[in-house]
C-alpha cells in the first residue's frame, strides 16, 4: 500500500523503475559525455535510481503488502543494482570504440550509479567471503576492477602531455570522485573493511606517486596533479 512505503507503493515503483531503464537507455543512445538531446543528465537519472533503491528496501519488507508484489520489487532492485555491477566487472573485456579513455568513461559511470545506491546494498559489495552468503564472482571481479581502476592513474604518471593519455588520465580522475562516492555510500553506519583496505591501497599509491613528482622538481609539469585532475570539482563530475 501507499502508507507502508512512504507514499510510493510497489505499483508506483516498478513503474519508476521502468523510467529509469528508458532514461539510462537514451544515456546510452546520446554516447560517451553527451549531457544534451533526449532524456536527462545522468545526475539527475541517479536521482531516480536512488528514490528506487531506498523505497524499494522498505517496500519488499514492508507489512500489508502482498508476497507477490515483495517479490517483484526485490527482483527490480536485484536487476538495477547487478546491472552497474556486471558492467564493471566486465569492463576489462569489453572493446570501447573510443579505446582505454571511453572504457575508463564507462567504468566510472557504473561506479556513480553504484554510488546512487542505499548504503545497505553498497556496503555488501564490500563484504567478505565469510561475511557474505553470495559467493557470486561477478561481485569479487567487480571489486578488483574497482581497485584496480583507483590505482591505474597513478602509473599514468607523466611529466610529459600527450591528447590521447591526457583524456584517459581525465577520465580516470572522474572515477577517482566516482569511487569517493561509492566508499561513501557503502557507511553502514562504518566502511566495511575491505573498503578501509581499497582507501589504504589508493593513498599509499597516490603518495608514492607524489614522491615521485616531487623528484622531478618543483618546475616539472605533472600529467595528474593538476586541476582538471584532481581538483575539488572533479570529485562530483
Amino acid at each position: 500500500t501507499g502508507t507502508s512505503t512512504g507514499g510510493l507503493g510497489p505499483a508506483i515503483l516498478l513503474e519508476i523503475g521502468k523510467l529509469h531503464d528508458d532514461l539510462k537507455l537514451l544515456e546510452n543512445q546520446r554516447g560517451p559525455g553527451i549531457d544534451h538531446g533526449k532524456g536527462v543528465a545522468p545526475k539527475s537519472r541517479r536521482i531516480v535510481l536512488g528514490v528506487i533503491s531506498r523505497f524499494a528496501i522498505v517496500a519488499s519488507t514492508g507489512h500489508g503488502i502482498s508476497q507477490e508484489d515483495q517479490q517483484s520489487v526485490q527482483a527490480m532492485l536485484k536487476e538495477k543494482f547487478l546491472s552497474p555491477v556486471s558492467a564493471i566487472a566486465s569492463s576489462k573485456q569489453i572493446t570501447a570504440v573510443g579505446g582505454d579513455a571511453e572504457r575508463m568513461f564507462r567504468l566510472c559511470e557504473a561506479t556513480f550509479d553504484l554510488a546512487s545506491f542505499s548504503p545497505e546494498l553498497v556496503s555488501s559489495l564490500f563484504a567478505s567471503v565469510e561475511e557474505s552468503a553470495d559467493t557470486d564472482s561477478t561481485r569479487i571481479e567487480c571489486m578488483q576492477m574497482l581497485v584496480e581502476g583507483g590505482l591505474s592513474g597513478y602509473s599514468r604518471l607523466s611529466t610529459e602531455s600527450s591528447e590521447t593519455e591526457d583524456q584517459i588520465i581525465r577520465q580516470w580522475g572522474r572515477l577517482r570522485g566516482a569511487l569517493v562516492s561509492l566508499i561513501r555510500s557503502s557507511a553502514h553506519p562504518g566502511l566495511p573493511p575491505l573498503a578501509v583496505e581499497a582507501v589504504v591501497a589508493w593513498i599509499n599509491a597516490e603518495n608514492h606517486a607524489i614522491a615521485i613528482q616531487c623528484q622531478a622538481g618543483p618546475e616539472a609539469a605533472s600529467s595528474l596533479f593538476n586541476e582538471s585532475v584532481i581538483g575539488e570539482e572533479t570529485l562530483s563530475a
